[in-house]
């Protein structure tokens, strides 16, 4: 009997985490283990982020030794796997292979792919490292090149989708395939039906952290702009587009940023922190550069402006935010060219339905599939099949 679930996080477990990745909601149909293993494979991040949600069912993952021992004893169960592709995955794999445990990996957070020739790779690579990183990464790279020659990677047991694009990724090809929705449909599915009574109508801004954001700094990664010339054309901008629209303004922060500690970024402007669905949910316009909250406006129906500016031009994100606009049909506006800039909210507030039919389909949700929370859809197929799954 599959009884047992063992969440494994990558990254320090939070609060957000504990939601996302259902513990309450398998906790009703299964015995459930929280096993941070960022203090083993990543204890840099570990270091500077030290913030495990701790739970009854948590518990922190020093080395190799302390997870095969908690590993070996527990009984056969299914190991939800959100380490991501870490240096130890094929012996991570094996192990759980060994023990009996069945493994599940979730496809979620699906965005479109920019297709880079070999020469825009190697200029991206410039771009987002400094000379030793980009050593670095390479070097990372070719390993995993050369493990991948002599260790045959082991599919999943369980794959959780959300769009179609998901079956892209040669990692899914398993026979137990649950399609589900992206873990932002969730949020969707809780917020869809309270709309709230805005006294003013309002545009929203979805957040990157462009200049602080957490993966930059721990991945070693140059942020694509510079605090001192983004954000005093941002708020520019802000001021311009309230002006000539009539729209008031919020600002959706990223659920990683840290404005409490910079305050002096915004100029007064007020961050509004973990409210992005409902913000989204009752806005006219939705703002965003290539944020993958953009499911939350194609989700309402809301229309998108992609943000740009002559430094995001010149750096490696250049091409997401054109790949988007290309995608959804969503104008792209230079935060930095506002003499020039003729907002036009007429046009603006177009969206193209089709293609935002298709942007769901292939990145957030496949139709005609539960209208319930990921992780309720798992437990039930988990209960379903249960014969075929430990056969």
């Amino acid at each position: 009997m599959l009884h047992n679930i063992i969440i494994l996080a990558g990254s320090p477990f939070n609060i957000r985490d504990y939601s996302r990745f259902g513990v309450d909601i398998l906790k009703r149909h299964f015995r459930v283990f929280v096993y941070d293993c960022t203090p083993w494979i990543n204890p840099h991040l570990w270091k500077e982020f030290k913030n495990g949600h701790i739970c009854p069912e948590y518990k922190a993952i020093f080395s190799w030794e302390q997870f095969v021992h908690q590993i070996t004893h527990i009984h056969p169960g299914i190991a939800i796997d959100h380490l991501g592709g870490c240096v130890y995955q094929y012996q991570i794999h094996k192990m759980l292979r060994d023990a009996r445990h069945l493994r599940a990996v979730t496809h979620d957070g699906l965005i479109p792919a920019s297709h880079r020739s070999s020469i825009q790779q190697i200029q991206q690579l410039k771009m987002m490292y400094s000379l030793p990183g980009v050593f670095f990464q390479l070097a990372t790279h070719l390993k995993r090149k050369i493990l991948s020659c002599f260790q045959k990677m082991l599919p999943p047991d369980i794959a959780i989708l959300s769009g179609e694009d998901a079956l892209r990724d040669f990692r899914v090809q398993t026979k137990h395939k649950i399609w589900a929705h992206s873990f932002d449909y969730d949020l969707y599915l809780r917020f869809r039906n309270h709309a709230g009574a805005s006294p003013k109508p309002y545009a929203v801004f979805l957040d990157s952290d462009m200049a602080y954001h957490s993966d930059f700094i721990h991945m070693g990664i140059r942020p694509p702009v510079t605090a001192g010339k983004y954000y005093p054309a941002l708020l520019n901008f802000f001021d311009y587009f309230k002006h000539h629209t009539g729209l008031d303004l919020m600002f959706a922060a990223h659920p990683k940023s840290h404005y409490d500690l910079r305050p002096h970024l915004l100029n007064g402007l007020q961050p509004m922190m973990g409210k992005t669905p409902e913000l989204v949910r009752d806005a006219e316009l939705v703002l965003c550069h290539d944020s993958t909250a953009v499911s939350f406006p194609i989700l309402w129906r809301k229309p998108i402006i992609l943000l740009t500016s002559n430094e995001l031009e010149r750096s490696w994100v250049r091409l997401d935010i054109s790949n988007f606009s290309k995608l959804l049909h969503a104008p792209i506006v230079n935060i930095d060219c506002l003499p020039r800039l003729n907002p036009d909210l007429k046009t603006w507030m177009r969206i193209d339905e089709d293609a935002y039919d298709a942007y769901k389909k292939r990145y957030i949700k496949m139709p005609g599939t539960p209208e319930k929370p990921v992780w309720e859809i798992f437990a039930d197929y988990v209960k379903n099949n249960l014969k075929d799954l430990i056969s």
